[in-house]
């Protein structure tokens, strides 16, 4: 058994590319689904609110619902944002119940999309120790690809600090550590050394999709409370970035637009003039 284990917020169209791309090679999908943001804001169930547009793998969906939460308290157990995020992905284990020792779970956010193709290759050869599933990134839209070419400022952010996107995936027996700090040892493979093997082009990460209005929302629910100010939120300047291909954050990163489809999902391939994907589609 396969299982696909992601916390999520509500990237719903990511989901369905998600569910659809991977639906062939994984048995269950672990949903961990909260009602606090990690700045612990009341937030809506999104995908119960839309479970009907997924009814198709309903079979499969292992649906974890988060309601009680840590108790934060000054000095003793202070309140961060990461530490709700790091609840929250932690909270995986509740859809593993049923593991057997050699079942694969992966480890990751709804928006890093492992490659049905690179996956299918592990589990054909048998997967006996820890991946990681490094992942192309894509900003804006959903071609528009971040620029890797060993001499790129991401390359070589990377290679001093690490890999910022990257699937976990390995046996259940070798679960030993929280599945945050599965996925935190992972990316962190280069700069500290660990032994594990990490795979190349092996997936997307798609990020900051949506426009500006998504974007605002990400700013104000993810653990990076440093960037939720009004020097981030404007709406005119993060609609220039968008339009010039700038990084939110002022960092020197490149990209480039694709000129056509071919490397992405193929579920999206297919569906790419479907109206609810057309305007995460960067066109001429």
């Amino acid at each position: 058994m396969v299982y696909d284990c992601f916390i999520f917020f509500n990237e719903l169209d990511l989901l369905e590319i998600r569910l659809n791309e991977l639906n062939n090679v994984v048995d269950k999908f672990v949903i961990i689904e909260a009602n606090k943001t990690f700045q612990n804001n009341h937030k809506p169930y999104y995908f119960e609110e839309n479970k009907e547009r997924f009814a198709q793998f309903s079979s499969k969906i292992i649906h974890i619902k988060l309601d009680k939460y840590p108790l934060f308290i000054p000095i003793i157990n202070p309140f961060t944002p990461w530490k709700l995020e790091f609840f929250q992905r932690n909270s995986i284990v509740k859809g593993l119940v049923n593991c057997k020792p050699d079942d694969i779970v992966l480890i990751s956010d709804v928006d890093e999309i492992p490659n049905p193709s690179v996956l299918q290759n592990l589990l054909d050869k048998g997967i006996n120790e820890i991946y990681g599933l490094k992942m192309d990134m894509y900003m804006y839209f959903l071609n528009n690809q971040l620029i890797y070419d060993g001499g790129s400022s991401m390359s070589i952010e990377e290679a001093k600090d690490g890999i910022w996107h990257c699937t976990a995936v390995l046996p259940y027996k070798l679960l030993k550590k929280t599945p945050n700090r599965i996925r935190k040892i992972i990316m962190r493979t280069k700069r500290r050394g660990e032994v594990y093997k990490i795979i190349p082009n092996a997936g997307w990460h798609f990020t900051y999709l949506g426009g500006v209005k998504k974007i605002i929302q990400k700013l104000e629910a993810f653990s990076h409370t440093e960037y939720n100010n009004e020097n981030f939120k404007s709406k005119e300047q993060i609609e220039s970035f968008i339009t010039s291909g700038k990084d939110l954050f002022g960092r020197d990163l490149q990209f480039k637009m694709l000129d056509d489809l071919d490397t992405l999902p193929k579920y999206l391939q297919e569906n790419a003039t479907n109206p609810k994907f057309k305007d995460y589609l960067f066109t001429k």
